[in-house]
């Protein structure tokens, strides 16, 4: 249930006008669904093996689908069964266009802290979706970790402009960065933390 409600929330985005009562197929579908991700909902253990039970069916049903063993393979990562993933990401790989399995891909290679193979895997995807907001949260706190703090920050900006709705985390991230660049400092730092509170209200963690 819970896989299906989320395919049929991105039908709707992707412009059908009733949801689909069936699998979805081709690379629209695909696509959208893709397109359509962004960071899930923190889930405990037994939901998200609730979920990958759901995406099993899926799986058994639709062998040579990609889009299932994309989002198995997420369901794997949240669930720390990281050579499950690799598995279910290989497969994905063979069954369409690999580009469309860069994101996942990137997301395991970060968990697993590879962050300079990672950061190839996001640039692929973004090259194609550059407002994919998962790869960019990722790449943006890989480029950080790295210490790459003027390009981590380009991506923060980018998403910064894709939602308001953001944790307040990203912005003490950013403002962090800010403060500690030469070419910024403590001034645009605070100004940007100042622009979030006229925006959002007063934010304790801020």
């Amino acid at each position: 249930m819970f896989v299906m409600q989320a395919v049929s929330r991105y039908s709707i985005r992707c412009g059908h006008d009733r949801a689909r009562t069936r699998a979805p197929r081709g690379a629209l579908v695909i696509s959208c669904l893709l397109l359509s991700w962004i960071s899930p909902v923190v889930l405990g253990d037994a939901a998200i093996e609730n979920q990958i039970r759901e995406l099993d069916t899926h799986v058994q049903a639709y062998p040579d689908e990609q889009q299932w063993r994309i989002l198995r393979a997420r369901a794997y990562i949240d669930a720390g069964r990281y050579d499950d993933a690799m598995e279910d990401i290989h497969a994905a790989q063979a069954l369409g266009d690999p580009a469309l399995v860069s994101s996942v891909y990137g997301v395991l290679l970060y968990r697993r802290g590879d962050l300079e193979a990672a950061r190839k895997q996001f640039d692929r995807y973004l090259s194609v979706h550059p407002g994919h907001r998962t790869s960019l949260e990722y790449r943006a706190r890989l480029l950080r970790d790295a210490g790459e703090s003027e390009l981590a920050l380009a991506d923060y900006q980018r998403l910064f402009s894709l939602s308001d709705e953001l944790d307040p985390g990203y912005y003490t991230s950013a403002a962090d960065m800010l403060a500690a660049l030469p070419d910024h400092g403590t001034d645009e730092a605070l100004a940007l933390l100042d622009a979030r509170m006229e925006t959002k209200g007063p934010v304790t963690s801020l």
